[in-house]
């Protein structure tokens, strides 16, 4: 059997743990809503473009570092 590059090994990453609400209204096959995650601010969108750019949004807000404060 032919392995191809998805059996390949990937080295061990950190994960994070991200939990995402989302507040939808359907109106017949049209999708809008909010989605969010913590206490970030809400990400709103339009269409099923626009909850799949509004999630990739969070999750790179999840996985931005910090930014550092100056005393």
């Amino acid at each position: 059997m032919c392995r191809g590059a998805a059996a390949a090994r990937v080295p061990a990453m950190d994960s994070i743990p991200l939990t995402i609400h989302l507040l939808l209204e359907l109106d017949g096959s049209e999708v809008r809503g909010q989605a969010v995650a913590g206490e970030g601010p809400d990400r709103p969108f339009s269409g099923r473009l626009g909850l799949i750019a509004a999630v990739d949004s969070l999750i790179d807000a999840a996985v931005a570092p910090a930014p550092e404060t100056t005393a």
